[in-house]
């Protein structure tokens, strides 16, 4: 195996990043490539991501976010001729039933050096909620739960509605007024977070994590043929019980694999401890 020389250039360095985005992730995105590689990031307002779906859902989403950022990358590629793209895409559900949660995923495509490299941040930090109303009573608490006004709202008749719908609404004045046009219209209004990016501070922080964690990956060159993106590829669980050397679910190996030349390299108690305390064997503490 040849090790990896710490002082070659990277890839990356001072090249011309496309983000294709239409809701300022750039600001994020762009500002931390600039950081770590010397890369000038550029937009363009001609580039629609909205085709591939909406967070309001009038455009549904028919792919995963793997799949998505994939065609904005190859979209961007294609209509711009950047060799360097980036794409994101951002998942917003309850777990368990009433935990909101966001899962940020992020997406470098190098068209030049066929290379491809992802990211992704889960978390429960997130305003993502909707809330139906026929009047304004509880208004004011719902407000609070959703950071208004510095995050945004969507409204629309019901959940389920697109016979009319008002986006990017933060003034409460506006507000009110658009309350109640849809109160006297409709007789309902739905109240929802508006999740897009430059409407949405929380979620851009995640943007940001996301952003950290691919920059992380982007500098992690593999042992054997000096490519970035060496990662993880595969968990084991099977730490042995301090106690009884049960194999419990507490991790064993982390195994790195290479997406270029396939050479990997297993990293043995990758948590610094090479036996699990007992409280967490099922055979000691079932």
């Amino acid at each position: 195996m040849k090790k990896y020389n710490l002082n070659l250039k990277s890839i990356f360095d001072q090249r011309e990043l496309f983000v294709a985005t239409m809701h300022s992730k750039e600001k994020v995105i762009g500002t931390k490539m600039k950081e770590a590689f010397g890369i000038s990031s550029c937009i363009d307002k001609e580039f629609n991501t909205d085709e591939f779906g909406t967070f309001s859902g009038e455009i549904e989403r028919l792919v995963s976010p793997y799949e998505s950022a994939i065609k904005k990358c190859e979209l961007a590629h294609e209509k711009f001729s950047y060799d360097l793209v980036i794409a994101s895409e951002g998942s917003f559900y309850m777990t368990f039933g009433f935990v909101s949660t966001n899962h940020e995923f992020i997406l470098l495509k190098d068209f030049k050096n066929d290379l491809e490299i992802k990211a992704d941040f889960v978390t429960h930090d997130t305003n993502f909620n909707g809330q139906l109303f026929n009047g304004v009573e509880g208004l004011e608490d719902f407000l609070d739960k959703c950071k208004f006004p510095s995050h945004a709202l969507v409204l629309r008749p019901k959940s389920d509605s697109f016979e009319r719908i008002d986006k990017g609404v933060n003034n409460i004045v506006h507000l009110e007024r658009l309350m109640q046009s849809y109160l006297n219209e409709f007789g309902s209004v739905y109240l929802e977070t508006d999740m897009r990016a430059m409407f949405n501070p929380t979620r851009m922080l995640s943007i940001s994590s996301a952003t950290d964690k691919l920059v992380s990956k982007m500098k992690s060159n593999c042992p054997d043929c000096s490519v970035p993106g060496f990662d993880i590829k595969r968990v084991e669980d099977g730490l042995p019980c301090e106690l009884c050397l049960t194999p419990t679910k507490g991790v064993k190996k982390h195994i790195y694999e290479c997406d270029k030349c396939s050479f990997s390299n297993e990293i043995l108690y990758p948590n610094k401890k090479s036996f699990q305390d007992p409280m967490y064997c099922d055979v000691c503490n079932p």
